[in-house]
């Protein structure tokens, strides 16, 4: 026997009012005049999405922001922040 038993019911709990049913969201998108949930754009085939203004993936980030991002990577990888050569 624990602590906590004689804090938990013996039976599920009822309740006297039903819980009134949830209504539907759909991310297809809205009738009437409400603007869509998520703005225009595709996936890729392993199913990334990215904007419409983009043709791939690969545009949305700059060079250095790649560079940023390996550097990130290796970080939490616990590997070192500089590539292997002589240090100056």
């Amino acid at each position: 026997m624990t602590a906590t038993d004689h804090r938990r019911p013996k039976h599920p709990r009822r309740r006297n009012d039903a819980v009134p049913a949830r209504p539907e969201i759909s991310i297809e998108g809205s009738p009437g005049d409400e603007p869509p949930p998520m703005p225009e754009g595709r996936r890729d085939r392993d199913g990334f999405w990215y904007p419409a203004a983009y043709a791939a993936p690969v545009e949305l980030f700059t060079p250095q922001q790649r560079r940023a991002q390996a550097r990130q990577r290796a970080a939490r990888r616990g590997g070192a922040l500089t590539p292997p050569g002589p240090s100056v």
